[in-house]
């Protein structure tokens, strides 16, 4: 169960590195500068709970057994598969939006 929670962490941590931080170190970090990450900010929350609510029934369904079979690994394997991918479109999405990031996302 831990290699699983840590695939878990590893894709909420890679979440917000796509959340851009200003460039100009000379200016003060403004409201409006802010607003120009809204994409970001909001494709990470949105993300950041999807993930988490994998996390929960993953963690609800791996209660119930005790021994795993050779099965039920591959198939573990194949969700944090998944998973792990889910920062790549969520930063599609954020940077660009769009029908091709939202179907990457939405598979």
């Amino acid at each position: 169960m831990a290699p699983s929670d840590g695939v878990f962490a590893i894709a909420i941590t890679l979440l917000v590195s796509n959340v851009d931080l200003p460039t100009d170190t000379a200016a003060t970090v403004t409201w409006a500068m802010v607003g120009r990450e809204w994409r970001d900010v909001f494709s990470y929350v949105v993300s950041f709970l999807v993930i988490g609510n994998f996390w929960t029934d993953h963690r609800r369904v791996f209660e119930h057994i005790s021994r795993p079979t050779r099965d039920v690994t591959r198939i573990n394997l194949l969700s944090l598969m998944t998973v792990a991918f889910l920062p790549v479109p969520t930063s599609l999405l954020g940077d660009n939006g769009g029908a091709v990031p939202t179907a990457l996302y939405a598979a």
